[in-house]
């Protein structure tokens, strides 16, 4: 039995679409694209834009193989993580500022 080969390799790292979308009840994201040669917005879901079929697929020993989108998919996924981390202190320091915004606000009354 082989292994299926991943075949929409993302040229934007999905991650980083899904910060332009809106999620989902499915937790999915959806994003609003503009279609330059209609001169239209749709939308369509992360997942279904920005891929080239196989395009990280190469040929090793007469066989195709995607360790290469393997291995972009573990590095995308460590930046996944720290960027997470850093929207976790962003808003840890969005919500210490708005506290002593109030706290000034009301010493300033």
């Amino acid at each position: 039995m082989t292994n299926r080969l991943s075949e929409n390799h993302h040229c934007i790292p999905q991650f980083y679409l899904n910060r332009f979308g809106t999620k989902q009840k499915n937790g999915t994201y959806k994003i609003f694209i503009f279609n330059k040669n209609e001169g239209k917005f749709f939308s369509n879901s992360v997942s279904n834009i920005a891929y080239i079929k196989k395009y990280n697929t190469i040929e090793i020993n007469h066989e195709e193989t995607d360790e290469f989108e393997k291995s972009l998919d573990e590095l995308r996924f460590k930046i996944e993580q720290k960027d997470k981390i850093t929207d976790e202190r962003i808003q840890i320091h969005l919500e210490k500022k708005e506290k002593l915004l109030e706290e000034a606000k009301k010493k300033n009354q």
